[in-house]
Formats: structure tokens, C-alpha cells, sequence
């Protein structure tokens, strides 16, 4: 195995599969009671260890790929459904 190679491995290696809510909260730029809520609602994928609630980064990763590419918005009918079914999952907790 070369050197690169080591270093790639390493590195992936090290790459997190679960970080705390508090991590998740700072890569999304949001406050950790919102990422709490998305795992409530289904958003991001949360996996409890003991007490402590860890987020996947896959699910972080899957999350920001479904969010709207700037400058373009949703069709109206799109977001008023994705509304509605926020608001009725709220209505159900």
C-alpha cells in the first residue's frame, strides 16, 4: 500500500457515522431543539446511545440533498402539502 493510500484509508477511517445533536446543530446552522425536532418529525435519522441522542451523518448528508438549490422555490402545491404534513405529524406527537 503506498503512502496515499494509507493516508485515504486513515482518513476514511475517521470519518464520523454518528455525531452528537450539538455537532449536527452547528453543521446545519441550527439550534439543537430544531434538530431534535427533525428526528422527531422524521427528517434526520437519530439513533439513541444510553442517554445520549446521536444523529447519522448520512441522514445530514441525505437532508441536504432534498433542500431546494437556491434561487429556485418548490411548486406551490409541493409546499403547501409538505406544510400540511408537518403540521398534522405535530398535531399527532
Amino acid at each position: 500500500m503506498t503512502d496515499t493510500n494509507a493516508k485515504d484509508a486513515k482518513s476514511e477511517a475517521m470519518t464520523p457515522i454518528l455525531v452528537r445533536v450539538k455537532r449536527a446543530s452547528a453543521l446545519l446552522d441550527r439550534g439543537q431543539t430544531n434538530v431534535r425536532r427533525m428526528v422527531k418529525e422524521g427528517e434526520l435519522e437519530g439513533v439513541k446511545s444510553g442517554n445520549l441522542l446521536m444523529i447519522t451523518v448520512a441522514s445530514i448528508h441525505a437532508y441536504v440533498a432534498r433542500l431546494p438549490k437556491a434561487g429556485t422555490t418548490p411548486p406551490p402545491a409541493a409546499a403547501m402539502r409538505a406544510h400540511a404534513e408537518r403540521r398534522q405529524k405535530r398535531a399527532e406527537a
